[in-house]
């Protein structure tokens, strides 16, 4: 059985209303805002457009920019299931969490499936801008930043929920129209409050990777990044690496602390998660 007929499923994702709605509206049309809540008060008056995308039920479309009829008007059209999906683990975690475990595993495994599927074929090249940084590159990438971070919670470990690790640590500063900032699931913080939230992140033994739109900070058992770098075999290559590890012999006392934090046992990709907690300050890192 598919999963989006899977009733269970259904009855939680959505309220009876938004199902009867999203059995009307055509999936492939655009709808200005007075023709869907003209629809809206059909089906339910209780229906709001702002509530329908908060929750991804719906989703604001970009517009044809060479078309003169469309600009300055909202287009609103029927939410992807996917979309939905990721807003539903997120923001009502505890009831996507009350799910069967075989249930959220298969979940979990559509949406990765998804993503990994997006990168394009193995290569030599690299998928996405995603790059591993130490704590003092991502404060100074924020520091370099003109625009507003906001603070979200992070959807790999809202999905999959394989560790205990934070998951209000994402840094975000994507303000599409399908983002969650635009859907209002997102804080605005200042960039000291940014640097906070990585500082903790770090405490926590988590990885900072970087791209355009933000930062996130992931661990190897539930980060889609890294799962697909596993799955592609590109770890050490992609997500790209600027930095290894280095050991002064000298220095160091066999602790093993560090050990204890790298999430790679073979592999170093620079992320400086073993220096922060090293007692005989005997590593540093190289930049590549």
């Amino acid at each position: 059985m598919m999963l989006q007929q899977n009733s269970l499923l259904l009855s939680k994702m959505y309220t009876p209303a938004e199902r009867r709605l999203l059995e009307i509206i055509d999936t492939g049309r655009k709808y200005c805002r007075s023709e869907l809540e003209e629809i809206l008060n059909r089906v339910d008056e209780s229906l709001s457009i702002e509530g329908l995308f908060r929750r991804g039920i719906i989703s604001l479309c970009e517009v044809d920019s060479e078309d003169p009829e469309a600009q300055d008007s909202e287009k609103f059209c029927a939410g992807t299931f996917l979309g939905r999906l990721d807003i539903f683990a997120t923001q009502e975690y505890e009831t996507y969490s009350g799910l069967p475990e075989d249930l959220r595993y298969a979940l979990d495994e559509m949406y990765f499936n998804d993503y990994l599927n997006s990168l394009g074929p193995v290569d030599c090249s690299r998928p996405t801008d995603d790059e591993v940084l130490p704590v003092e590159e991502v404060m100074a990438f924020i520091d370099g930043r003109d625009d507003t971070p906001y603070l979200a919670d992070c959807d790999c470990r809202s999905l999959k929920q394989a560790c205990d690790a934070p998951r209000n640590v994402c840094i975000t500063y994507r303000t599409g129209p399908g983002s969650y900032v635009r859907r209002g699931l997102a804080a605005p913080i200042s960039k000291e409050e940014a640097k906070e939230v990585v500082r903790r992140a770090e405490s926590e033994g988590l990885i900072h990777t970087v791209n355009s739109g933000g930062i996130c900070s992931c661990c190897r058992d539930c980060c889609y990044l890294f799962r697909a770098a596993d799955a592609r075999g590109s770890i050490g290559v992609w997500p790209k690496v600027s930095y290894r590890a280095e050991i002064d012999e000298n220095r160091c006392i066999g602790c093993g602390i560090c050990k204890e934090r790298c999430r790679f046992e073979d592999t170093c990709i620079g992320c400086g998660v073993c220096i922060s907690t090293c007692p005989a300050d005997a590593i540093k890192l190289i930049k590549l």
